[in-house]
Parts: C-alpha cells; sequence; structure tokens
C-alpha cells in the first residue's frame, strides 16, 4: 500500500467535498458527520466525477444519473449504478491528509 498527502484536514467542514489526486488516481474526499472519507471519484455507471455531485447525509448523488453511493463504504443505494464505488483508508497526522492506496 502506499500513502498519498492529499490535503489539509483545516480546508474541509461537514458538506465539504472535492476531488483529489492521490498519484494519477482522481479521488473525492468529502466529509460527513466530522469524519473524513475518500472514495473513487468516478461514479461506478457512466464514471461521472461524483465530486461534482449531491450529498445527502452519507450519500453522494452521482451528477449525471442520480445513482446514489454510501461514502463510508462505496455501497449502492440507488440505481441506474449496480457496482459499489472503491473506498479509501484515510488517516489524520497533524492537519494533514493522508489516503492509503
Amino acid at each position: 500500500m502506499n500513502k498519498f498527502l492529499v490535503g489539509k484536514s483545516i480546508d474541509f467542514v461537514d458538506g465539504t467535498k472535492k476531488r483529489v489526486m492521490a498519484g494519477d488516481l482522481a479521488l473525492m474526499l468529502i466529509k460527513v458527520e466530522g469524519k473524513l472519507y475518500a472514495t473513487a471519484d468516478a461514479c461506478s455507471h457512466n464514471k461521472a466525477s461524483l465530486s461534482g455531485g449531491k450529498i445527502d447525509g452519507f450519500c453522494i448523488e452521482c451528477p449525471w444519473h442520480g445513482a446514489k453511493f454510501d461514502v463510508r463504504d462505496g455501497k449502492v443505494m440507488a440505481l441506474p449504478a449496480a457496482v459499489p464505488i472503491k473506498t479509501y483508508k484515510v488517516a489524520i497526522e497533524g492537519v494533514e491528509i493522508w489516503v492509503e492506496i
């Protein structure tokens, strides 16, 4: 596993989401109920950037076709997606956000 520095925790309040890069991999960082989560930034249905979607609790909605995913585990919460999205472990060291790939 590799660790990538992807941001600073001071830049995130609840409801903040942002596309970040971990090497050449696009991720979405999102803060919900005080905790940061990292997921793939591509919808498993049609590869739209999830960081452009709407947040509803722990769910992110794809901006293209409305598929929904739980940011905690990547589980599909609404069609048309049928395949979960990948999630990644987040670690906070001081104010630095690190993601394990």
